[in-house]
């Protein structure tokens, strides 16, 4: 099975592109975009448990003196290991995809792209009896005065592909 760390940078702007040319689509998108993604994305490992290790430690420090400064200490920088194990999402441009299912695909828009993009827009694009369809996250949001809570929502059909 393929990790994130195996694809290469040209499948990763490719995954990006394809995924762009399907969001900014009108009311259908094309089902070769759709097909090209999940041929790329196919093998990724699917939702679930996974478990990461990230340990911190200090470099070495140095202590003395200085003329005309006095007492000085120089530290080492600090050094970061992360170990992973399962990784789940894939990182392509502006995008972060999970596969949830054999061709199911959760995808987060994490940056801007261009002026015109719709930030923080999450997209499940999913292959059905009826083919691939794009669904978009539409959240539930509670207001109280100047306070707004956003939680969750519901997956609202965005878009087919032809």
């Amino acid at each position: 099975m393929r990790q994130q760390g195996s694809l290469s940078q040209t499948d990763r702007l490719t995954a990006a592109a394809r995924i762009k040319a399907i969001s900014d689509s009108g009311d259908y998108f094309d089902a070769a975009d759709a097909d090209a993604l999940h041929a790329l994305l196919y093998d990724l490992p699917e939702q679930g448990s996974a478990f990461s290790l990230a340990l911190n430690r200090s470099g070495p420090k140095t202590r003395g003196a200085a003329a005309g400064v006095g007492n000085v200490e120089i530290g080492g920088k600090d050094k970061v290991s992360k170990w992973s194990v399962g990784e789940r999402e894939f990182r392509c441009g502006a995008y972060v995809v999970t596969r949830d299912g054999k061709a199911t695909y959760e995808i987060r828009h994490v940056g801007e792209v261009d002026a015109d993009s719709k930030d923080g827009f999450v997209m499940k694009l999913e292959y059905g009896l009826s083919g691939w369809a794009a669904y978009l996250n539409k959240p539930w949001q509670f207001g109280v005065g100047r306070f707004v809570l956003t939680i969750g929502g519901r997956y609202v059909l965005w878009k087919r592909a032809r």
